[in-house]
């Protein structure tokens, strides 16, 4: 085993490339893979090709070939010369291991190194991806039996040994081709000469004299594959896994896409244990694969500080010495007791969870999908999980292969980390003696722990302007002087916020254009007139309302809207400045109906809040829907907390302030998609609200679904939903009716969210 002294002259690699693609698929290298390399990197071209720059200011490292045309294809010359160019540059300059890659490869240098340090390069090592050729090249090859090729694409990898016997007779191999191929030819060439195939499943026996012709490489099964790779000389018959080889020289043939997406694919155990991904045409995916490689290598450094922890903790108390206390919290032993509650508010509540849906703690929390980045989580433990049952497979003559996550427990102890408690449906396949296959169940506890808090500072810090700024707030933070002066003090007061969140004082805010629904409900419309004077118009906050009111046949209905009008009329000689109009449709209620015709009545760029008559809000959630909506981008979708039948049996008592959030009084209406904040123009491009659905509810639903792009055309931009509780806004409670004419869906909607309104779950246990 070589010493890690010699890193810098321990691997050459030889990118095979052309002019056309240095712009791109190069530069994606000199930025991703390449600086990691133990070694050297250079760029082969023909003859005639210009210099590139990286992107960074710096050349790529090219090496232009005498003689080659730099777009021929298949480029075999290239291929030769490139090995030939190798071989009278840099055998004699120290380097151990040669490799000849493709421009749309990337390279696991921390992984191939690893590997290549275990094996002796004074000795004839061939390796890549084995081929034989597709089933209509078989037998056009010149291919004898016994005798295979190291695929071109995920990369040749050549001992010092290798070249030095090969490189002399290059020239000889250019002119004696027997196909088109430039990795079968080149591999022929290998075999002639230095009489190694590449390392492949095919047991291979002994020369004439009885010299070895090849390795093997086994698995000590102590640790993962790639730590466990020792390099052994054998007397006999040497074997190597044709699997295993194909999973560290990777060929992605998946869809045929030409790239490879990493957080497509998460839980694929190649792309842990490969160290040659191809093809990676794409740079954007080069970069995207390089990031996921990385981060990897990040989440591997944090498991080994972890353990090192555990390790300190442990010595530390046999030695009854003294430890700081993020070593104790980070070195904790793993046990199902870490956290140890002392009262019943203390415990840690678990969510439930299946292979599709989230049941989160409290249940008074709707069920959901399962989070995109918790389905990663999940399948990412699983893989690990699996990976420990399956280490000593062979050895104890069986498989055990995952089926699926049957249910599951989750909780997040903010000391320590998340925990699980996974039901794993398995299949066990026994291939040694009695072979069997036959499903089983097993449970796994498994524990996250949290790593140590990392920073990095974007910029360096100014020590003097941090001091003197700390100075000013600490001045500025004090009350005022016993002489009855402010500080003088400026805190800051230039600084300019270019945000969605915040606006500059010489800016004006933009006005939140109210559309309310009506029909009927003068009583409280006039609490909600009463409502947005307090909170707005008496305060100057710009908004304008447009009421919809529908006028009926009925009497009742026809009263309530001439009042309701009249009410309008008055509040708009209150309050000239502000713009509160009125729209009098004779139609059956539809609320979908009314929102469609208040939106048409604004231009594109008027920011819209879609309301209720029955819905009261503070002076801060205009600020709020502003902030949070961003037009072509973000629509706001607030969950508003909607309070409970006040007098149920008269265990609760009516109250005066609807702001009051507690669990008694009510509950966050996480069902409810009727109130959002949108742009105009973003709410045309969806196309509005559906208006075939006629009576309760679903209108808002399909509009949602337009907006995250269930339901857009494929020209659409798919829009983000902010989503949060907003404690600004509430609904107030008010008797329902649910039609039973309504559809089968709506009607069972209707009466889920009438019965919601009824009562908390305390007081129903108080009530029986």
């Amino acid at each position: 085993q070589q010493p890690l002294t010699d890193r810098n002259h321990f691997l050459y690699v030889g990118v095979l490339t052309a002019q056309k693609y240095l712009t791109t698929r190069g530069r994606a290298i000199r930025h991703t893979w390449a600086p990691h390399v133990p070694g050297k990197v250079e760029f082969y071209v023909g003859e005639n090709v210009d210099d590139v720059d990286d992107g960074a200011g710096d050349a790529l490292p090219l090496v232009r070939l005498q003689s080659v045309q730099d777009d021929v294809y298949p480029p075999q010359k290239k291929s030769f010369l490139l090995l030939k160019r190798m071989y009278d540059a840099y055998l004699n300059s120290g380097y151990q291991w040669f490799m000849r890659a493709d421009d749309d490869v990337y390279v696991n240098t921390e992984k191939l190194e690893m590997f290549l340090r275990r094996l002796n390069s004074s000795e004839p090592v061939y390796l890549g991806q084995t081929g034989l050729g597709n089933a209509e090249e078989r037998g056009r090859l010149s291919l004898m039996h016994g005798e295979n090729y190291c695929m071109g694409g995920p990369g040749m990898i050549f001992s010092r040994e290798v070249l030095r016997r090969v490189g002399p007779h290059i020239r000889e191999c250019v002119h004696q081709l027997y196909s088109w191929h430039e990795d079968v030819e080149i591999s022929r060439c290998v075999r002639r000469f230095a009489g190694v195939n590449c390392a492949w499943s095919y047991q291979v026996g002994l020369g004439r004299h009885g010299t070895p012709t090849g390795y093997v490489f086994q698995d000590s099964g102590c640790c993962a594959p790639l730590e466990a790779v020792v390099y052994k000389k054998w007397r006999e018959a040497i074997t190597l896994e044709a699997s295993e080889m194909q999973e560290l020289f990777y060929e992605h043939y998946a869809l045929r896409k030409g790239y490879i997406d990493p957080y497509d694919e998460p839980n694929n155990p190649k792309l842990h244990t490969a160290m040659t991904l191809h093809p990676n045409k794409n740079p954007a995916y080069q970069v995207k694969l390089h990031y996921f490689m990385r981060s990897q290598r990040i989440q591997q450094l944090m498991g080994k500080v972890k353990q090192l922890s555990r390790d300190v903790v442990e010595l530390s108390s046999r030695l009854t010495s003294a430890i700081d206390v993020e070593h104790f919290m980070l070195g904790s032993p793993l046990t199902l007791n870490r956290f140890s509650p002392r009262h019943h508010a203390d415990v840690i509540e678990w969510s439930f969870l299946t292979d599709r849906l989230l049941y989160s703690a409290p249940p008074r929390q709707p069920r959901r999908s399962l989070p995109i980045d918790l389905q990663l989580t999940i399948r990412n433990l699983v893989m690990q999980v699996m990976a420990m049952m399956n280490s000593n497979s062979r050895s104890r003559g069986r498989v055990i292969d995952f089926k699926q996550v049957g249910y599951g427990y989750r909780r997040v102890n903010p000391l320590y980390g998340a925990e699980y408690v996974l039901d794993l449906l398995l299949v066990y396949k026994r291939y040694k003696g009695k072979k069997m296959t036959i499903p089983v169940r097993r449970h796994a506890y498994l524990q996250q722990s949290f790593g140590r808090t990392e920073m990095r500072e974007d910029y360096p810090i100014n020590k003097h302007m941090m001091r003197a700024h700390s100075n000013k707030k600490a001045a500025s933070d004090q009350p005022v002087g016993t002489n009855g002066r402010k500080p003088e003090v400026d805190p800051l007061n230039k600084l300019r916020f270019d945000s969605s969140r915040s606006l500059s004082d010489d800016q004006g805010e933009e006005t939140v254009n109210i559309i309310v629904p009506l029909s009927g409900r003068f009583d409280t419309f006039r609490s909600f007139m009463t409502n947005l004077e307090n909170v707005s118009l008496s305060r100057g906050d710009p908004v304008s309302l447009l009421a919809i009111i529908f006028v009926g046949a009925e009497s009742e209905y026809k009263l309530d809207a001439r009042r309701t009008s009249e009410l309008l009329d008055n509040y708009s000689k209150r309050y000239p400045l502000y713009d509160l109009r009125q729209i009098p449709i004779n139609a059956k209620f539809s609320r979908g109906l009314a929102l469609e015709i208040g939106a048409s009545h604004f231009s594109n760029d008027s920011l819209l809040f879609f309301c209720d008559v029955d819905v009261v809000f503070d002076a801060e959630f205009s600020g709020k829907c502003r902030a949070n909506t961003r037009r072509g981008v973000r629509v706001f979708y607030p969950v508003l907390f909607s309070s409970n039948d006040p007098n149920p049996r008269d265990l609760v008592k009516p109250r005066d302030d609807h702001f009051v959030i507690h669990g008694n009084f009510g509950h966050w209406r996480s069902y409810g998609y009727g109130l959002l904040c949108v742009y105009q123009s973003d709410f045309t491009a969806t196309g509005g609200f559906d208006m075939t659905i006629q009576g309760w509810g679903l209108e808002d639903v399909d509009l949602v679904d337009k907006f995250i792009g269930v339901k857009r055309k494929d020209d659409q931009k798919r829009m983000d939903i902010m989503r949060v509780v907003e404690p600004s806004l509430v609904h107030v409670y008010h008797p329902s009716h649910c039609d039973p004419a309504l559809t089968e869906n709506q009607f069972r909607m209707c009466q889920a969210s009438r019965a919601s309104g009824i009562t908390s779950i305390t007081n129903l246990a108080g009530m029986w």
